[in-house]
């Protein structure tokens, strides 16, 4: 039985026969150009294959016969991008835009679109001329506020904001982030004004009485405890949903009712849990995966052959850890001595790693000394860029990246900065689990269920085992329950690792006035202090389905630090 062509590309297609493929799809194209599973089969087919324009003019063709259809302008615009026609990209997101005012499937697109590049700065070049172009869009306008925050543009953020505020008055958004953003500079009397004024505007705002409940350390007033209850019962937003019962986890956790505190951590997870789409969902064996691959590739024979290659300044300072692990702490301490700039949580490393990779036929194996070197320049004007945008200094003698997630990029980092300093946090793997599942980490879709932070904190112990076996005594690992209860040894020995001098200012961390955009921001504004050393111990019954794991994981960490002669 002779199959259709059509179908038979498709076959092709999904079994990765890509270039027998192509033809057949070409083929189905013209015969149906407006066939769209056909269509962005091919445009992605030729765009792998770098036919780039040629997938510009099949969506071209396609819009012709459907102009209505948004999947195809998405398209387009996608396929302009990927040729450099940044304007011609942005003339069709607008078309798209106008299809579908009032409905959200068009804005997904966008999002999906920026979501897929994943390039701050480029988000921010192409929302620019369509907020130009449609003021009152709140969607398109809270997209782009959220992209200048990525980008770090942080003031050119507070102007669309105060933008956003003088065109609706009576939308709470506006003066919720314009509160964090006053609050992650420190200013907690000005916050507090910007989140009643959006409580002004919508007593039941979710946001704006969570910032508020944050602000007084979790702990609610009677009557505010109450309201929230009422709405929590009502709230049909997911998302809303989530935040309140956030807030009434923090107010119970304040007030020592450890177990209702666990139920509404159980809910606010299981409500963040729906709202991520399956491919930003969490996968314990792909992670797996990608801890294997690391161990295989970045071998002590890979750093031997490309010893000498990278940047030998010591201007980078990488510290790495879980989440909940002290990085933020440790940013802001060693940031306060004045030879030292914290940046916050870059993305560089993972971006300068594939362009060396793009240069290098996408092997770390073929690695070359060219690659790593144009990468490693591009990483340290990133810093360089960093550095303005967050302190307005160019010329730090060193610039601290508290990425956490670097740690799964040591190889790399070492091969690139030879001489830069490493620091991992290490904290109590329970305490880090408890941490990770209290806190609404959206974007870190492993935090929602216990098995998964636990498998999470299993990988992590597991690579550090070989970061340790191949790169020996050159991290500096510190503790974070030590780092905690008596700082200065500790920071010197950080110190020793950077190359700088003992400063007295690093204990003051708590009176600086730098941004600080996580989760920790509350905690590195007061002084120092123990209270969260084995907090998980209130919460050991909700714990007790991993408990044994990280428990497991503790004594581990305790035999093995030993070994290193940590405390």
């Amino acid at each position: 039985m002779t199959v259709h062509p059509r179908k038979l590309a498709m076959q092709l297609l999904q079994s990765g026969r890509l270039v027998e493929a192509l033809p057949l799809l070409a083929d189905a194209n013209r015969t149906a150009p407006g066939d769209l599973p056909v269509l962005h089969a091919l445009a992605q087919l030729l765009q792998s294959v770098g036919r780039r324009c040629e997938a510009v003019e099949r969506y071209r063709l396609a819009a012709t016969i459907l102009p209505q259809e948004p999947s195809v302008l998405a398209g387009w615009a996608r396929a302009l991008l990927l040729t450099g026609d940044r304007a011609a990209a942005v003339d069709q997101l607008h078309n798209l835009l106008n299809l579908e005012p009032e409905s959200d499937a068009a804005h997904g697109y966008l999002q999906s679109l920026l979501r897929e590049f994943d390039r701050p700065e480029l988000a921010c070049a192409l929302l620019l001329p369509l907020v130009e172009r449609r003021r009152t869009d709140t969607v398109l306008l809270r997209q782009y506020v959220r992209s200048l925050l990525d980008a770090e543009r942080l003031d050119d953020a507070h102007v669309v904001l105060e933008r956003y505020h003088t065109l609706f008055p009576s939308d709470p958004y506006a003066p919720v982030e314009l509160g964090r953003l006053v609050l992650n500079r420190g200013d907690r009397v000005t916050a507090r004004k910007h989140f009643r004024s959006a409580l002004d505007a919508n007593p039941d705002y979710a946001a704006a009485l969570w910032h508020l409940a944050d602000l007084d350390g979790g702990a609610l007033d009677s009557a505010t405890a109450r309201h929230v209850e009422r709405l929590v019962t009502s709230e049909r937003d997911p998302k809303a949903s989530a935040g309140l019962h956030d807030i009434l986890a923090r107010h119970h956790d304040r007030t020592g009712n450890f177990e209702a505190a666990a139920r509404h951590i159980g809910q606010t997870n299981a409500l963040m849990q729906s709202l991520a789409s399956p491919g930003q969902r969490y996968d314990p064996a792909a992670h797996a995966a990608e801890v294997d691959s690391t161990i295989r590739d970045f071998t002590a024979d890979l750093l031997k052959r490309l010893h000498g290659v990278g940047h030998t300044g010591r201007r980078p300072i990488f510290v790495v850890g879980l989440p909940r692990s002290g990085t933020t702490l440790l940013e802001q301490m060693l940031a306060s001595h004045p030879e030292i700039d914290g940046i916050g949580e870059q993305g560089l490393a993972a971006a300068s790693l594939r362009n060396a990779l793009a240069a290098s036929r996408g092997s770390v194996a073929d690695l070359s000394p060219a690659a790593v070197h144009a990468a490693t320049a591009w990483h340290l004007q990133g810093i360089d860029n960093a550095l303005l945008r967050l302190t307005n200094a160019r010329h730090a003698l060193r610039a601290v990246d508290k990425m956490p997630d670097n740690y799964l990029l040591l190889g790399w980092l070492r091969i690139a900065f030879p001489r830069a300093a490493i620091i991992h946090c290490v904290r109590d793997p329970r305490d880090v689990a408890f941490s990770c599942w209290l806190t609404q980490f959206a974007a870190v879709p492993w935090s929602f269920t216990l098995d998964h932070i636990a498998h999470r904190v299993e990988q992590h112990r597991r690579l550090l085992r070989h970061w340790r076996s191949v790169f020996g005594s050159t991290i500096t690992e510190i503790r974070y329950e030590a780092l905690a209860s008596d700082p200065e040894p500790h920071l010197r020995r950080a110190l020793c690792a950077i190359g700088l001098d003992w400063h007295p200012g690093m204990l003051e961390f708590h009176k600086g006035g730098r941004f600080v955009g996580s989760a920790s921001m509350r905690q590195v504004r007061e002084p120092l202090n123990t209270r969260n050393v084995d907090r998980w111990r209130n919460y050991a019954r909700a714990l007790r389905p991993v408990l044994h794991r990280l428990d497991d994981v503790a004594r581990q960490d305790d035999r093995e630090l030993a070994k290193l002669d940590i405390d």
